[in-house]
């Protein structure tokens, strides 16, 4: 354990009590919430693609019909990007199967394009590039092509511009539903 040097993996402590919270949780996240929202998605399926199953919506009201399943492969993508590069030994090769799954996880959201709105698509690419970008900064920061300095700079500055970017998104989305809320009114009013 790197970060509390104070249990070792070899104590009884780890053995007994660590060790087999730590495989629990593992089961019970990574593996048992996706397990049971598949199953949860795949058993309404039929609702959704016609439009209903609003009691679950909130797993799948963001993405297009023909991606009902598409909470669970994101949950999956996330995980991939964090807790499954824990098991590559060594930096480098972590920040390798980082840039090569941050990779293939753009072209996957690229190609199905899940997304039932167009600006979430859009929005889902420029973080899926952005992650991939840094996970590029990362890898170069292990050889002596880049200062680690420069690489910390780089990778924040990267990380900084999507902030006005979300904020534009954000306030497009405010500003629709100002004007949609505006024309229901005006609706009733005709009535």
């Amino acid at each position: 354990m790197r970060a509390d040097f104070g249990t070792s993996c070899h104590s009884d402590e780890y053995r007994h009590w660590i060790g087999p919270w730590a495989a629990a949780s593992v089961l019970l996240y990574p593996v048992g919430v996706n397990v049971m929202y598949a199953v949860i998605l795949f058993k309404n399926k039929d609702s959704i693609k016609k439009g209903g199953a609003e009691d679950i919506a909130f797993l799948h009201h963001a993405y297009n019909n023909d991606a009902w399943f598409w909470e669970p492969v994101d949950s999956v993508r996330r995980i991939s990007l964090t807790g499954m590069l824990v098991w590559f030994n060594g930096d480098s090769s972590r920040v390798i199967v980082a840039v090569l799954l941050s990779f293939c996880w753009l072209l996957v959201y690229n190609r199905f394009a899940p997304f039932t709105r167009h600006d979430d698509q859009l929005l889902a690419e420029i973080v899926n590039a952005e992650i991939l970008f840094t996970t590029i900064l990362l890898e170069s920061s292990q050889g002596d092509l880049i200062s680690n300095n420069t690489v910390g700079a780089l990778c924040i500055g990267v990380n900084l511009v999507l902030i006005p970017i979300i904020a534009l998104f954000q306030l497009r989305n405010a500003k629709r539903t100002w004007q949609d809320q505006q024309i229901g009114r005006a609706s009733c009013r005709e009535r």
